[in-house]
């Protein structure tokens, strides 16, 4: 049973013939379906996928077999991006316990490698794996959203207009550095080096006598042992909630902005201590997902 369910509103499935009963409503009940015709191994894979709640729901994917009944493979949860897309230099690879696909790309603005699970990963089979391309890196748009089952609203940090545009003059600076950096540039390698030092020099002495939220705007950081999980905290741009039409469990969809970069954040209300607000910072553990745009 997946991890996740409960964050678009699906707490109360604990037993498999829930899970079950659950699935059934998916595949005989769709709103949407998408067949992709594999030529190599002679089959058509299928997409079924149902929203239950404010852009969240489930995703079944498997085949029809030969009398027309279908056979599941597999399933996720699924939250729908609305933020700005990310635009970087991203690398797709297959996991290898079933047909699905994960997304790595690097953050420009902090260095971070980013891995996700890919959504749309019966997209890229149809437009890129089964055209005999086999490309896996591509420079486009990536649309990020993410499922939490554990996190808390906290109080913003009080700023003013001098300090946020110091912080975006400081930004697109450090993002300038990053890139000399990746070129080989020694002056930037030091420059950085440098920085860092000053950085956790500067959090050393306030951390005697400041709470370290205080201190800490935002972070995005792994977290766990599996690589598409990580902990977050960032600023809440739009609060959207909603009742699971089958379940009548309250769910939260939440618009955060963490490392300036924007994604929607999916968690039941049973699980978020707080009450989230425009303004207010969140922070929790996420289920890192993403959309690549392939139009290209």
């Amino acid at each position: 049973m997946h991890e996740y369910l409960r964050s678009i509103g699906f707490k109360g499935i604990l037993k498999k013939a829930d899970l079950k009963e659950l699935l059934y409503e998916v595949i005989e009940y769709p709103d949407e379906q998408k067949i992709v015709k594999n030529e190599i191994k002679k089959e058509n894979i299928v997409e079924l996928k149902k929203e239950f709640v404010c852009g969240m729901g489930i995703i079944v994917r498997g085949y029809y077999t030969e009398e027309g009944n279908f056979e599941k493979e597999y399933y996720f949860p699924y939250i729908e991006g609305s933020g700005g897309a990310v635009e970087e230099e991203t690398t797709v690879a297959r996991h290898s316990s079933q047909e699905s696909f994960a997304g790595v790309c690097e953050d420009s603005r902090s260095g971070v490698t980013i891995i996700y699970y890919l959504q749309n990963g019966l997209e890229y089979l149809e437009k890129v794996v089964l055209t005999n391309r086999n490309k896996t890196y591509f420079r486009g748009n990536v649309q990020l959203s993410a499922l939490s089952i554990s996190g808390m609203i906290l109080f913003p940090i009080n700023k003013n207009k001098k300090q946020i545009e110091r912080y975006k003059k400081e930004d697109q600076y450090r993002r300038k550095l990053l890139s000399a950096a990746k070129m080989g540039d020694e002056t930037a390698i030091e420059s950085l080096t440098i920085e860092d030092i000053d950085t956790y020099s500067k959090i050393s002495r306030r951390i005697r006598r400041e709470d370290v939220f205080t201190i800490v705007d935002s972070c995005f950081m792994p977290y766990g042992v599996e690589c598409d999980q990580y902990s977050v905290m960032g600023d809440i741009l739009e609060v959207k909630s909603g009742i699971n039409h089958y379940t009548g469990e309250l769910v939260y969809n939440l618009l955060i902005e963490c490392n300036e970069f924007k994604m929607n954040v999916g968690i039941n209300r049973e699980d978020l201590v707080g009450e989230p607000s425009v303004g207010m910072r969140f922070k929790g553990a996420i289920w890192l997902m993403g959309k690549i745009s392939f139009q290209n």
